[in-house]
């Protein structure tokens, strides 16, 4: 590898060699922050790859200026491949893109390419010898995703097979290898490229295609599951299919010979498979999302964990071309898994209560006192006097005595039916997938973090009494009932204009939740798992929304869950006494009356082990983490902190709120001033300007 590398990027090493395709070669890299591994893949592409090819265009008539220009135009392409996954990054279900570098030759032509990338693992070496039917669904499922995404952009893959297929360390499973991938506008006039075994025929025909063909050829890759790793018309194992046999099998196919159901699967999933594989592209899925439909419509009752089903031992890589015969590599910086969003990107969560009353106080009045008496509480604390009174907005009634470690202890409010213990929805900051959003006493808003999709571009807001923060939209609550919102828009989840009598709002990854004052739910925004259906809920306190499903708390202190439950998420119907609810990436918890917590889903990194908490007043929950507020004004954690989303909270004291986003914890102290720790690469941690102006109003 070049040495420029380490100059390029300081603190990151060589781990290993991964392996070497046609076009590139792919390294395992990493880098210790503060003792913690972060790892990444290079993929390193240099232009020309040797001087026969310099030979080969001169024996062509290429002169040196010919020469230079060719290679500038094939580094011109390689960025375009960047860019083109740049602009899907954020998504769970595409393969991440971090960073490119290049390096013009010190002698002679060409460039040297370095791009960092999120390190995978192929899907050829993930998956076991068999399959199980709900994992092939759920890989069809997330492709689909991709491919959702990239219609938003115009992009054409052309290239889908299973060595471009990937699957995250959360268990995503992900598209990447844009090397070919075009836009739509210049495809009309057909060209042939890709992978003849899971090309579309009209693009092996040179006919003009579309979106349509990369549906086939996700099809073909399906049916390759379900048919014992053979593609239509080859001869089945233990038979080694020849190259005749894959010649034939080739020419069967682009004639338009009717597709023998694969060897394996339910009825409904080949006839899904088949549908996807169709010859003519008007016989297929209108588009990816029908596509998604029809996998949902067969695998709506899966509550399988995927991650079980895959080779956990399996050698992690990035994504690159064809490294080896069935495996392919590329690669993105692991923080941006995540991005679990894009829109999918995968979200944080939120932690949203309402009045316990039947009928609504006005929000912006309750605020109002709420904020003169953390003031009051702050100036005497100021003063060494002793005073008692109720300072946290997360804990609207709770106790505090102003000592140097103050003591909160939450007092129950009760309910019509005396049930459950509610308290006010004012969130004075959230933490969404790479932004942090703070509301002041005069109800402005800031923002910092990543501002791709305009998420931050709050600054103009005004009278705003909460707010919510998804994977790449940001949701204000005014003090009127209306509800605002800003940031990426592509499933609808910021048209929010019209809702009126709101008391509570929840973002999720592609969704958004409001809680109306007469306690029933309006949500808008994706809904492939269901997490928007919350039309029919009613006598409900509190909402909590995140990546595919969405939670409302009950005024009798049950628990109702709507969405994704591949990992159990949604498995709360038998909870009781719960005051609080918050959603993370796969995983619920529960706020218990007696301080207790409760939670359900997927217990990777340990997020779910809370059953030892007590004296919790507060409950948030993260990407892959869950935070506790102890009632003397303490932080507690529990699952990954690989990011640091925890490392130091065991210093934090005087905390009055709490939030967790995807790889970051935020806490608001009792004197207004802020703290935060985890990634940072989106600066959504620089917090610390904020200091005495969220809800301390300071002169």
């Amino acid at each position: 590898m070049n040495a420029s590398f380490a100059e390029i990027w300081p603190g990151w090493e060589t781990v290993r060699l991964i392996g070497r395709g046609s076009f590139g070669t792919v390294y395992e890299i990493e880098r210790d922050i503060f003792g913690q591994k972060e790892k990444a893949a290079l993929k390193v592409i240099s232009i020309p790859q040797s001087s026969n090819d310099i030979d080969e265009l001169r024996s062509n008539g290429y002169d040196d200026a010919s020469i230079t220009e060719t290679f500038n135009s094939y580094l011109k392409d390689i960025i375009d491949e960047y860019s083109l996954m740049r602009k899907l990054n954020g998504n769970s279900n595409v393969v991440n893109c971090d960073d490119v570098r290049y390096v013009q030759h010190d002698v002679g032509y060409g460039w040297d390419i370095y791009i960092k990338m999120e390190l995978v693992t192929p899907l050829v070496k993930a998956i076991g010898e068999t399959v199980s039917e709900e994992q092939i669904i759920q890989i069809g499922k997330d492709i689909c995703r991709a491919l959702i995404l990239c219609k938003q952009y115009n992009i054409v893959h052309r290239d889908i097979k299973p060595a471009n297929i990937f699957v995250s360390e959360s268990g995503n499973y992900k598209l990447g290898d844009f090397g070919i991938a075009k836009t739509i506008e210049g495809t009309s006039s057909g060209t042939k490229i890709g992978t003849y075994e899971y090309m579309a025929p009209e693009v092996y025909l040179n006919k003009p295609y579309g979106c349509s063909a990369d549906l086939y050829s996700l099809g073909l890759v399906l049916y390759w599951l379900l048919n014992e790793r053979r593609t239509p018309f080859l001869p089945m194992p233990p038979i080694l299919p020849s190259t005749s046999d894959k010649e034939s099998a080739r020419k069967l196919r682009f004639e338009g010979i009717p597709l023998q159901a694969p060897a394996h699967g339910s009825k409904s999933l080949k006839e899904v498979v088949l549908k996807a594989c169709a010859y003519r592209p008007e016989d297929r899925y209108m588009n990816a999302n029908e596509f998604l439909i029809a996998l949902n419509n067969i695998g709506s009752s899966d509550t399988r964990s995927t991650v079980s089903k895959i080779d956990t031992d399996a050698p992690v890589i990035g994504e690159s071309e064809s490294l080896a015969e069935g495996s392919s590599t590329v690669g993105v910086f692991p923080p941006k898994k995540t991005n679990e969003s894009s829109v999918d990107s995968k979200p944080k969560n939120t932690i949203v209560t309402k009045f316990s009353a039947k009928k609504w106080l006005i929000l912006g009045i309750f605020a109002a006192v709420i904020i003169c008496v953390i003031r009051l509480v702050w100036l005497v604390r100021s003063n060494d006097s002793e005073v008692t009174t109720t300072p946290s907005p997360q804990e609207s009634s709770t106790v505090v005595t102003s000592t140097p470690k103050p003591t909160y202890t939450p007092v129950p409010t009760a309910t019509t039916s005396g049930a459950a213990t509610q308290r006010a929805d004012f969130k004075p900051i959230v933490a969404g997938n790479n932004h942090t959003v703070g509301i002041s006493a005069e109800g402005t808003v800031v923002a910092v973090g990543n501002n791709q999709d305009g998420q931050c571009n709050v600054s103009d807001w005004k009278k705003i009494v909460s707010v919510s923060a998804g994977s790449r939209h940001t949701v204000g609550l005014r003090e009127d009932g209306t509800v605002i919102a800003t940031g990426y828009n592509g499933y609808g989840q910021c048209d929010v204009s019209s809702w009126e009598h709101i008391v509570a709002i929840s973002a999720g990854a592609g969704h958004t939740v409001g809680l109306r004052e007469d306690g029933t739910v309006i949500a808008v925004g994706w809904n492939n798992y269901g997490q928007c259906k919350v039309n029919d809920w009613t006598d409900i306190v509190a909402i909590a929304a995140d990546y595919y499903h969405t939670v409302g708390l009950r005024e009798d202190g049950t628990v109702i869950a709507v969405g994704d439950n591949r990992y159990g998420q949604c498995r709360v119907s038998e909870w009781a006494n719960i005051t609080a609810v918050a959603t993370g990436n796969y995983h619920t918890l529960g706020l218990c009356e007696d301080g207790t917590v409760v939670a359900a889903g997927d217990n990777r990194y340990n997020r779910c082990e809370v059953s030892d908490w007590t004296d919790i007043i507060a409950i948030s929950a993260g990407e892959r983490h869950s935070v506790g507020l102890h009632k003397n004004g303490t932080v507690i954690a529990v699952g990954d902190n690989d990011y640091n989303q925890y490392a130091n909270i065991g210093d934090w004291s005087d905390i009055i709120y709490i939030t967790a986003g995807w790889y970051n914890t935020v806490g608001l102290c009792i004197d207004g001033t802020v703290v935060a720790t985890g990634f940072n690469d989106n600066t959504q941690c620089d917090v610390s300007e904020w200091s005495g102006s969220i809800l301390m109003n300071e002169q």
